[in-house]
């Protein structure tokens, strides 16, 4: 029997990291409480394992390329998927619900599918137990996207569950972060223009990120000493990283020296990865660097091990290789290093990072929130734009292009952090951050 039952997804790396999070938090606070996750596109609820895995790996396929456009066309198929899986989710989450003999305490959503089977399932659980006196009166919804108006597949699913049930939508509570609103709106106004929500069905709080993120003194600072421990999965990686002059993968990082990281999500789009690589070696040669001083890292994450070939070995068109080749013919400077790693807990090398590239995921965009809010994170934040073409106009007027080619579903998010003051992150692609690389090498 669970006291909370915790609804995520596989689709994208940020919902289950969310419900990780959340529950992990709430085995803190309540140590003997037992908690059940159930992923939608793992499960019965997409009618088995196999065709959730082929939809969230078709998404991820499309990420690795930098294809945009099938990523909009498999967000668009949201509502369908949402009629196609209704059955299946409700009769699923049913089960789960009822399979002890005591209901839930809570149940928690991470991601924003099937709102309508889920809150159904909820009330029809309540009708078969009504004896019990615990009744789950609310179904918690935690955005992994920061409240902006682009955060349609959240808003969208909220809107058709009160266009088709205002009772079951009055079930929901909503968790996110202070929104910024733009033309005079109120944080109220902003809510019910987007999602028809009322006040007292929000909770203003960060968005659930792991614990390390929210203890300040956990996660190394900008300009502290640091030991990255970077571990090797397979005899190939060993090689590799032999060739460039780290067997052990340790890197001893002192308070003067500089640390950079470039972290593209989990499923990282190699087109960019190889132009940011080149990108940096390129600004570490006309650094002119002397010999002695500090160092200068800059840590590459290469994606998963079984996106790389898997921890028996390394294929010969992964990443992670190409990276490392990219690395041995760029002929660096002494004192600059850049290390690929694939696999690896990145939070310590977040934390202590000067200037960081990542995309404006929403667990992403959280983590970069959590550790600017510390004293004295003066890192520089770069989020990363898909697109490729050469750059024309005003320096506002190349922003702006940038910030058009971002998947709706992270713009909202890259827009949050450009306007947060404590966060002032600059949109770039691989062209544009060579002026930033420049600066940190000097």
């Amino acid at each position: 029997m669970a006291d909370y039952l915790i609804i995520t997804s596989s689709g994208g790396g940020g919902h289950k990291i969310a419900a990780d999070a959340i529950q992990q938090k709430k085995a803190q606070m309540y140590p003997t409480n037992r908690f059940d996750q159930l992923d939608v596109m793992r499960s019965g609820c997409s009618y088995g394992s196999r065709i959730g895995k082929n939809c969230t790996d078709s998404w991820d396929n499309a990420q690795q390329r930098g294809d945009v456009k099938k990523q909009l066309q498999l967000v668009r198929m949201q509502p369908v998927a949402e009629a196609l899986f209704c059955l299946g989710t409700f009769f699923t989450v049913l089960r789960r619900l009822l399979q002890g003999e005591k209901l839930p305490k809570k149940v928690i959503c991470t991601q924003p599918l099937h709102l309508l089977a889920i809150t159904e399932a909820v009330r029809v659980a309540n009708l078969i137990r009504f004896k019990e006196k615990r009744k789950i009166t609310k179904v918690d919804l935690y955005l992994t996207d920061l409240p902006t108006s682009k955060a349609e597949h959240f808003f969208g699913a909220l809107r058709r569950l009160h266009f088709i049930s205002k009772r079951n939508f009055k079930m929901v509570r909503v968790h996110a972060p202070e929104p910024i609103c733009l033309d005079g709106q109120t944080s109220q106004q902003f809510w019910k223009s987007q999602a028809h929500l009322q006040p007292h069905q929000i909770k203003i709080e960060a968005m659930p990120v792991s614990a390390q993120y929210k203890n300040p003194a956990s996660l190394p600072m900008p300009g502290s000493a640091f030991v990255s421990d970077i571990k090797l999965f397979s005899n190939d990686e060993k090689a590799e990283m032999e060739k460039l002059n780290m067997p052990d993968g340790r890197c001893s990082i002192s308070e003067n020296d500089k640390v950079g990281l470039l972290m593209l999500g989990s499923v990282p789009e190699r087109f960019a990865i190889l132009g940011y690589v080149d990108g940096i070696a390129a600004a570490a040669r006309e650094s002119a660097l002397e010999e002695s001083g500090p160092n200068h890292y800059f840590f590459i994450a290469c994606g998963s091990k079984e996106q790389n070939g898997g921890a028996d070995g390394l294929n010969n068109d992964s990443l992670y290789k190409a990276v490392c080749k990219q690395i041995r013919d760029a002929k660096l400077p002494r004192r600059v290093k850049i290390v690929p790693f694939i696999g690896q807990p990145v939070a310590p090398i977040f934390g202590r990072s000067d200037l960081s590239i990542t995309r404006s995921g929403g667990m992403t965009s959280a983590e970069i929130l959590a550790l600017k809010s510390r004293k004295g994170d003066n890192k520089r934040v770069l989020i990363h734009a898909p697109l490729k073409k050469v750059l024309e106009g005003t320096q506002e007027e190349k922003r702006k292009q940038l910030m058009a080619c971002i998947p709706l579903w992270e713009n909202g998010n890259a827009d949050y952090l450009v306007q947060s003051p404590k966060v002032a992150a600059e949109v770039v692609n691989p062209k544009l951050a060579q002026a930033e690389f420049k600066v940190f090498f000097k």
